[in-house]
């Protein structure tokens, strides 16, 4: 029996720059040590941990600040890409631990926010904030691959937390045109061919002069209408308040 292998935690007592291990790679790094929670940063798409070399200035040890060139930048490994922003997620997440940092405040710049979103998705457990600054622009995708995808969605998780719940409007106002017209059309055959329902009734209704049975049939036909789009709205409402839409 092979006795269970500790993965080794660095540990940091003064500012070091120097390299970590990510998920198959090594990722160069800077810590500046400092009291109470940790901050993480993750640079943007050009950048590397240096950028944030004149904010641990200012910091000046109230907090641990730990940054990393991630996969592909700076004096990272280049593996053969694309990553991917999950991908980067997982480094940080595994350059993390090994300097045994626990829960952190996670500051993300540009494409580093992004990054940051796929680390507190996957590894909520090393988050206890997350700020983004200018996390706004969306890099450019390969031919074919989805953002969802970039941030380590599978097909599944694409359709049934992405694509569905974005296109829930667009279906519900359709079944609502739909619901509308079918309703019209229903009671338009009624007052024509049919021998039952409310169209037949009103007809009725107009050959024995019968205005109080027109109205009521009108009446009827508006509420029944009104009942189905309300049904309608209000099943968007649930669906898109359980999606947080």
């Amino acid at each position: 029996m092979q006795a269970a292998i500790t993965p080794r935690v660095l540990k940091v007592e003064r500012e070091a720059r120097g390299r970590v291990s990510g998920d198959g790679v090594d990722l160069a790094f800077g810590f500046w040590p400092g009291r109470g929670l940790p901050v993480v940063v993750i640079h943007g798409l050009t950048a590397s941990f240096v950028s944030y070399a004149g904010v641990a200035e200012r910091v000046d040890g109230r907090r641990p600040l730990f940054g990393m060139d991630l996969r592909g930048r700076g004096d990272s490994d280049k593996p053969a890409g694309p990553y991917g922003m999950a991908q980067h997620g997982r480094d940080v997440a595994k350059a993390m631990q090994a300097l045994g940092l626990g829960k952190s405040v996670i500051v993300g710049h540009s494409m580093g926010a992004f990054v940051a979103t796929a680390l507190a998705t996957q590894n909520p457990e090393l988050v206890r904030g997350i700020i983004m600054i200018d996390g706004g622009y969306v890099p450019d995708l390969p031919v074919g691959v989805e953002a969802s995808q970039m941030l380590g969605a599978g097909s599944w998780r694409s359709m049934t937390e992405v694509l569905l719940p974005a296109a829930v409007p667009s279906i519900v106002a359709g079944l609502r045109i739909s619901a509308g017209l079918g309703w019209q059309s229903l009671v338009g055959a009624e007052l024509i061919v049919a021998s039952s329902g409310v169209g037949y009734l009103m007809v009725k209704g107009q050959a024995a002069v019968s205005t109080a049975t027109v109205m009521s049939g009108m009446i009827a036909i508006g509420v029944v209408g009104l009942l189905i789009d309300v049904a309608l709205r209000r099943l968007q409402q649930v669906i898109e308040t359980r999606r947080g839409l």
